[in-house]
C-alpha cells in the first residue's frame, strides 16, 4: 500500500504536478510519465544537472503526448481528481520499496525515479536512459553520494 505521508514535501508535490499533468494531458489517469513530468517539474535544476540539460519539464510533455497519442482523450481539462494507474500504484509502491530497502524513512525524489525504472510503463526508463541518467547514478542519488544541483536536496 503506498503511503504518501512517508513521501518527502518534494515528492508529494511532485505526485500533485502528475495529477495536474494527467489533466493537461488527458489520458484517464495519473500515468508512470505523468509522475515523471511531476519530478522534472518540481526538480528542473536537479534534473537538468543529473542529465546534462537534457532531461525538461517541456521536453517530457512533448514526449508524454506523443507517448500517449493513442490514448489521449478529447475535451477541456479534467476537472475532477485523476486515479492513479496500475502501472502509476506500481511505480510509486517501487519507490516506497526502494527507500525502505536502504533504510530510509523517506521517499524522496530520487526514489521516485528508481520506481519509474522498476515499474511496468517503459516509456519514463526509456526518457530517462534517453537523457543518459542511469540506475547507478539514481541509486547514489538515493543514497545522497550525489551532489544535488542546488540548495535543494533529494531528501526534501
Amino acid at each position: 500500500m503506498i503511503d504518501l505521508e512517508k513521501f518527502t514535501e518534494a515528492a508529494r508535490r511532485a505526485v500533485t504536478l502528475a495529477d495536474y499533468e494527467a489533466r493537461y494531458v488527458v489520458t484517464g489517469a495519473i500515468e508512470p510519465g505523468h509522475i515523471l513530468f511531476g519530478v522534472v517539474q518540481e526538480a528542473s535544476e536537479w534534473a537538468a544537472e543529473l542529465t546534462a540539460g537534457r532531461l525538461t519539464p517541456e521536453g517530457v510533455r512533448q514526449r508524454l503526448k506523443q507517448e500517449y497519442a493513442g490514448r489521449l482523450q478529447p475535451g477541456p481539462w479534467a476537472s475532477e481528481e485523476m486515479k492513479l494507474s496500475a502501472a502509476a500504484q506500481a511505480a510509486l509502491a517501487a519507490a516506497q520499496q526502494q527507500a525502505t530497502q536502504r533504510g530510509q524513512t523517506a521517499v524522496g525524489l530520487a526514489h521516485l525515479l528508481l520506481g519509474l525504472l522498476a515499474g511496468k510503463d517503459p516509456m519514463p526508463a526509456r526518457l530517462l536512459a534517453e537523457a543518459g541518467l542511469t540506475r547507478e547514478r539514481l541509486e547514489a542519488a538515493a543514497a545522497g553520494d550525489a551532489p544535488p544541483a542546488s540548495p535543494a536536496t533529494l531528501e526534501r
